[in-house]
């Protein structure tokens, strides 16, 4: 059986491939990571705050490389982990290779 998270993140990564970016999707499915132990999640980590506010003001590059910093000292904070694979999937988008050329 898989983690709560990894099904998350195979999620949101489907719904990417179909077509767009599920924000909506992340943003919900994060909201629901306050049943995870305090001792695994550090809420107030500066590098997992600045992390996430990134990746809402869609700073996809900069977002990944904080976040990656947070996953490797709280692996088993899930919101750090959904976000992670949020901004790694919308990289592509804010890089420019998700447009569309016409």
């Amino acid at each position: 059986m898989q983690p709560l998270w990894l099904s998350r993140v195979i999620l949101i990564l489907a719904a990417c491939l179909a077509g767009g970016m599920p924000w909506s999707l992340a943003q919900s499915a994060s909201n629901s990571v306050s049943e995870q132990a305090t001792a695994d999640v550090n809420p107030s980590d500066p590098d997992r705050q600045r992390g996430i506010q990134l990746c809402r003001e869609y700073k996809m590059p900069e977002a990944a490389a904080l976040l990656e910093k947070v996953v490797a000292r709280y692996p088993k904070d899930s919101a750090a982990h959904e976000y992670l694979g949020v901004a790694f999937l919308g990289r592509r988008y804010s890089d420019g290779a998700g447009k569309e050329k016409s």
